[in-house]
């Protein structure tokens, strides 16, 4: 279901990404005004930052657990909002609602955890050769 992206195709969708960010800032400035849409972009920005400021306070000096997946779900949220443009603030202000959080979690988080390995059992005996590099230094003399 999941494949990698060729150079090209990542091209392709980030020019039609910002093709869509530039048609909604046209559109949005024609409905508010000039000052009124840069002011909101100022402010998702500035909210952006307090966002990933709060976020990188209370985690300073903690590991990321597997309990604290929302808030990467919140960081995300503060980069997206820090990114200038519309359907990224959207996209961002999506993802501070907590159910939106839950359904990115079901979809993405199955993609990125990796099956345990297994152990195999006690008295297991694996055979093989090796040596020591003392030895392998001592014998070239």
């Amino acid at each position: 279901m999941w494949r990698l992206l060729t150079l090209k195709q990542i091209g392709i969708l980030l020019l039609i990404y910002l093709f869509i960010e530039i048609f909604s800032f046209i559109i949005v400035c024609r409905w508010l005004g000039i000052l009124t849409t840069i002011s909101l972009l100022v402010i998702s920005t500035l909210l952006g930052a307090y966002i990933l400021r709060h976020i990188s306070r209370q985690s300073r000096g903690r590991m990321m657990t597997t309990l604290q997946t929302q808030k990467l779900m919140q960081l995300l949220s503060g980069f997206l909002l820090l990114m200038p443009g519309f359907v990224s603030d959207i996209l961002g202000l999506l993802l501070l609602v907590p159910p939106v959080q839950r359904l990115m979690l079901s979809l993405l988080l199955p993609k990125f955890l990796t099956k345990k390995a297994s152990v195999k059992p006690a008295g297991c005996t694996i055979e093989g050769q090796y040596w020591r590099e003392d030895d392998k230094n001592s014998n070239k003399k």
